[in-house]
């Protein structure tokens, strides 16, 4: 008889919130039938679930019902957060990538799927990877070892965010309080998103105005009489075969995740096979601004941009559909490896014309700004600065071409937390690091001036003060247009 398969699944969770939709809806999800009981009572696999939280989070699993039923079938193991934060403390390469407040949380994505992916392959074994207020239906878990046992990884593409007020209510037919579990079929959890989808996801849909125009391309599933579903190429690891040990390059993101994968075959899974609800969002968070001025050149920037790895992951391996037979997948496969070729010839063309790239750049950056940015924080600039000279920037990109452009802002330096810009010439001034500005402001003779610095995002504007707070107190001007203003 052969020796069981290792099933790794792991899920990080912290935070009363995400402590509370984990314990009361996403495991309870993870106990339907089909879903871990179906594992656990298979003779050929061997079932171990792993938790990465803090001691709060340990306590309040441990003394919760549905943590009863999972250790009641499968082995449990829990990992401290704390040892998983210590080993990013110095990860700078996510810092750079992720400049916001949120960045610790994608460096603590990457180590807990590590962490899987390393338990998985001590014990040759598969890995699961999993988010604590993930929903999914019933059979998920069977699925993806189904396609295992044919030689084949999974991705999923995209996600759905729903309203969770309505949505909630409407779960709870689905709920067995006898047995603790959520039990959704596939495609009754489809539906159930469409009818709550929220704001967010509803600009990527064919019911909305702004359809085709946010994401140059997308994966379609044609669910009969509930919807057309509309994906970015965004590929999530699902389940990952890990008897070959994989090495993930710190610059990979969870999006990028499947990149490394050593199989050759991937499938992608749809929604109508194996539906999940990765986020629930409050019903009066705003969706974000989309852009309904791009031109055939912007899509064509956009896609050299952030889309080329994903086009690549596509073409270089055997992607199998489990949709594979309807029309518009059909009609994705086909055009993949061409889109990639015209990625890298648009790439070329900028890169080998710059005043091209610099002017289209320059208008795109405008289009994208907005009006209400463009009758304001230029103006808010231009007070700031009155009385100030020799003015570093923090941040460059689309917001400091257009404030050299639209105000009187004229800059010394431009701080920027990539290592490998460092010494670089933009808009025709040297790029330094935040550590090296009092350095640069002495070697151009202005020792023990303090130095003056203006940020330029808006997006990460807390981080980046708190970042040259840190770094030198009170030692620096900080001007900041964007404090107290909502655009």
């Amino acid at each position: 008889m052969s020796k069981p398969l290792s099933i790794h699944l792991l899920v990080p969770v912290w935070g009363d919130s995400y402590l509370d939709d984990y314990l009361s809806l996403s495991l309870p999800c993870q106990l339907s039938l089909q879903n871990l009981p179906a594992l656990a009572e298979n003779n050929h696999y061997k079932v171990h679930y792993h938790i990465v939280t803090d001691d709060a989070g340990r306590e309040k699993i441990t003394s919760h019902q549905s943590y009863q039923q999972l250790m009641s079938i499968v082995k449990v193991s829990f990992h401290e957060l704390r040892r998983l934060e210590s080993s990013i403390a110095d990860d700078r390469n996510l810092w750079r990538r992720y400049i916001d407040s949120d960045w610790k949380k994608y460096a603590l994505k990457m180590a807990c799927l590590e962490l899987g992916m390393t338990q998985a392959h001590l014990s040759a074994g598969v890995f699961i990877p999993l988010m604590s207020d993930i929903i999914i239906s019933d059979g998920v878990f069977s699925y993806l070892l189904s396609q295992h046992e044919q030689g084949i990884d999974c991705v999923l593409v995209g996600s759905i965010r729903v309203k969770k007020e309505g949505f909630l209510s409407d779960s709870n037919e689905y709920f067995n309080d006898k047995k603790n579990v959520l039990a959704f079929p596939g495609k009754e959890l489809v539906a159930l998103s469409i009818k709550h989808i929220h704001p967010w996801s509803l600009q990527s849909t064919v019911d909305s105005v702004h359809f085709n125009n946010q994401w140059p391309d997308y994966i379609y599933w044609h669910l009969p009489n509930v919807a057309v579903i509309q994906r970015g190429n965004y590929c999530y690891p699902f389940l990952m075969d890990c008897r070959l040990k994989i090495e993930v390059p710190k610059n990979y993101t969870i999006d990028t995740m499947p990149l490394p994968y050593k199989n050759d075959k991937i499938h992608v899974v749809c929604d109508t096979q194996a539906c999940m609800v990765m986020a629930l969002e409050d019903e009066h968070i705003p969706p974000l601004t989309i852009v309904d001025t791009f031109n055939p050149l912007s899509v064509a920037l956009f896609k050299m941009k952030e889309t080329q790895l994903h086009h690549q992951f596509f073409s270089q391996h055997n992607v199998l559909f489990g949709d594979d037979q309807n029309p518009q997948v059909k009609e994705f496969i086909k055009s993949v490896k061409g889109q990639a070729q015209g990625i890298m010839d648009c790439e070329t063309l900028l890169s080998n014309s710059t005043d091209l790239f610099n002017v289209f750049t320059q208008r795109v950056a405008v289009e994208q700004l907005g009006q209400e940015w463009l009758s304001y924080i230029p103006a808010k600039v231009d007070e700031l600065i009155k009385n100030e000279s020799n003015i570093i920037a923090f941040g460059g990109g689309t917001e400091l071409n257009a404030l050299l452009e639209y105000s009187y802002l004229k800059i010394v330096a431009i701080v920027d937390n990539d290592e490998t810009k460092e010494g670089q010439l933009v808009n025709n001034v040297p790029v330094i690091s935040v550590e090296s500005i009092k350095n640069y402001i002495n070697s151009t003779g202005r020792i023990g001036k303090q130095a003056v610095v203006i940020i330029c995002s808006q997006r990460h504007q807390l981080a980046m003060h708190n970042q040259l707070v840190s770094t030198w107190g009170n030692e620096l001007k900080i001007l900041n247009p964007y404090y107290h203003i909502t655009i």
